[in-house]
């Protein structure tokens, strides 16, 4: 599983929030301080949020925690161990 950052921002945008209106919202309806950099971080991917703000996320917008993970590409292993076998 790996976490899908560009869901924040989508969900974001879908609502017409800036990130100064998000990190707002996240203090005044889930008692979070998160900064516009940090959340910025988050949906570029430069930084995972931690599983409060995650929970937060999850109550502004009204999704389960699942909805920020997806499955890992696969990968297969070759023969030499390089990745270039195949199954």
């Amino acid at each position: 599983m790996r976490f899908a950052a560009r869901k924040i921002r989508s969900l974001r945008k879908e609502r017409h929030h800036s990130l100064t209106v998000a990190c707002k919202l996240l203090a005044l309806r889930c008692n979070l301080r998160v900064s516009r950099t940090a959340l910025n971080q988050w949906e570029n991917g430069h930084a995972l949020p931690g599983i409060p703000d995650l929970i937060g996320l999850c109550e502004l917008y009204g999704v389960d925690p699942g909805y920020f993970f997806e499955a890992a590409p696969e990968q297969t292993v070759g023969f030499d161990g390089n990745g270039g076998g195949e199954r």
